[in-house]
């Protein structure tokens, strides 16, 4: 199994750096005089640990109850408006990817969020302390014996969730924050009803472009 993470989260992260270096370049094509201003997008990465409880109806038996706690990779970001350079108008997600042995087999199991929301930040220009907040859909999803990203049967269902976060602008449009995420669901399958709740803590890095257009 362990071998199986490390695989897996190699081509993850092998996958973001990529992505990183895309923007890191296109970015020097696109800054406007250091202002926040416009249209912006800032992909993160980082780790994230989620604790989760699901309840499964009308089981009686102690696998009808789990409660733990899970650590994993994290992606994200956020993409939106900026009429001034301290308040952004933004779609928000969060991520926490993680694996667990459910009997013989691998799960992948992945808590996401996506949040409409506001970013603020108290100072016009870096460094500056900003905050994050957000409410939207999540989702939950458990991918079985995954090889890579995509693969394997695979189960999702929706609902509801929130999210905070406060960050530090320690450069212009870099960043470092820590967020928490809420997430609910309710579920059914083969005659079972479920529910799904998870609380997520993570830190990560990001790179912002700002200005795209205005």
């Amino acid at each position: 199994m362990k071998d199986l993470m490390f695989s897996w989260q190699k081509r993850y992260l092998s996958r973001i750096l990529i992505l990183f270096l895309i923007f890191f370049f296109s970015k020097s094509l696109l800054l406007r005089g250091g202002e926040r201003q416009g249209w912006i997008f800032s992909p993160d990465v980082g780790i994230a640990v989620t604790k989760y409880t699901e309840d499964l109806q009308p089981w009686s038996s102690p696998e009808s109850h789990e409660n733990r706690i899970k650590g994993g990779g994290s992606i994200g970001g956020k993409f939106g408006y900026a009429p001034n350079n301290q308040l952004m108008f933004v779609f928000l997600s969060a991520s926490n990817i993680f694996m667990k042995k459910v009997y013989s087999e691998t799960v992948a199991l992945s808590n996401i969020i996506g949040a409409v929301g506001i970013s603020y930040y108290l100072k016009e220009t870096h460094p500056s302390i900003f905050f994050d907040i957000g409410i939207g859909i999540a989702s939950w999803t458990a991918t079985i014996n995954p090889k890579e990203i995509g693969s394997g049967p695979s189960e999702g269902y929706l609902g509801y969730g929130g999210i905070i976060g406060i960050g530090y602008e320690f450069a212009h449009g870099w960043s470092v924050e820590n967020r928490i995420f809420y997430n609910r669901i309710s579920f059914s399958r083969d005659n079972v009803d479920g529910t799904a709740n998870t609380l997520s803590c993570s830190i990560s890095f990001s790179y912002s472009l700002y200005g795209l257009w205005k």
